[in-house]
């Protein structure tokens, strides 16, 4: 198992790195969980990045309420050699906000 974050982070920008798993070594398939809290509302976006890291080939946008945690468990993942998954900022948030990738 490995735990990915960037720590907490204070009135971050739109866009502003939060968790990633960098590239993969090797393909597997292996459970993943995200992990999302904030002070204040707050909208992350779950990526899931191609070889060269260059692009996103899917998101989804996380919804957070004030004081609270979102626990999102993924199920299986089958990524590929070099392939990741990040998790960004969604707009500017004005308060803390913490994501974390369990892979």
């Amino acid at each position: 198992m490995a735990w990915y974050s960037e720590g907490e982070k204070t009135n971050p920008v739109d866009g502003t790195l939060l968790a990633s798993t960098g590239k993969v070594l090797t393909g597997n398939n292996t459970m993943a969980t995200v992990i999302v809290s904030a002070t204040v509302g707050a909208a992350v976006q779950l990526q899931y990045r191609d070889a060269a890291a260059a692009t996103t080939r899917q998101g989804q946008v996380l919804r957070v309420l004030a004081n609270a945690t979102v626990v999102v468990p993924l199920g299986v993942q089958p990524l590929e050699p070099a392939e990741g998954l990040q998790v960004v900022s969604s707009g500017v948030i004005v308060g803390i906000v913490q994501a974390s990738i369990i892979y």
